[in-house]
C-alpha cells in the first residue's frame, strides 16, 4: 500500500477517549472514476477499544455546511469512498481506546499492513 502524504488525514495521532477531527484532504473537483480506498489502522492501543469513523465532506475549507458520507465501526478498515464528495475530506474519529495511535489515509489499494 502506498500511503501520499496529502491524502493522509491521520499519522500516528494518538488517540483518547474523546472525539478527533482529523487534517483536511482537498480532493480536487469531486468524484471522478474509480473511487480511492479509506484505510484506518490502531496501532499499540489499549486492548477492547473501538473506533468510530465518520467522513465528512464540504465544498469550503472551514466545513459550514458538511456533508456526512459514510459513518463506519472498527479498526482495521478498508472501505472504498463513497460518491459524492465535495472539494474537501475530513474524518471525525470517536474513541474508546485510552491510549494507542491512529492512522488513515486515501489510498488507491487496501493492503492493511500500514509499515
Amino acid at each position: 500500500m502506498i500511503v501520499d502524504a496529502e491524502n493522509e488525514f491521520f499519522y500516528e495521532k494518538e488517540l483518547s477517549a474523546s472525539d478527533l477531527t482529523s487534517d483536511l484532504v482537498d480532493y480536487g473537483k469531486g468524484d471522478a472514476g474509480d473511487q480511492p480506498r479509506l484505510v484506518v489502522a490502531v496501532h499499540d492501543g489499549s486492548a477492547g477499544g473501538t473506533v468510530t469513523t465518520k467522513v465528512q465532506t464540504a465544498d469550503d475549507e472551514a466545513f459550514t455546511s458538511p456533508k456526512v458520507l459514510g459513518e463506519y465501526e472498527g479498526a482495521p478498515l478498508a472501505v472504498s469512498l463513497p460518491y459524492g464528495c465535495k472539494r474537501y475530506l475530513r474524518l471525525v474519529v470517536t474513541s474508546t481506546y485510552t491510549a494507542g495511535k491512529i492512522d488513515a489515509a486515501l489510498v488507491a489499494d487496501a493492503d492493511l499492513k500500514w509499515n
